[in-house]
């Protein structure tokens, strides 16, 4: 089983960033855009609605 390895920041199934290799850079991305915040307790990142992570298996 492959996991992924590849992640990007969506909009409405539109890429709002390029690839990235880490799920923390694409969340930095979502936060970068103001589409995300960060809980001050957790550290846990919560999406807007109509965004998400994009995740795939490179090739």
């Amino acid at each position: 089983m492959r996991y992924p390895n590849r992640f990007r920041l969506m909009l409405f199934g539109r890429p709002l960033a390029p690839w990235r290799d880490s799920k923390a850079e694409a969340q930095q991305d979502a936060l970068d855009q103001c589409l995300a915040s960060r809980d001050a307790w957790s550290r846990t990142i919560y999406l807007t609605v109509p965004a998400w992570i994009d995740e795939a298996v490179a090739p």
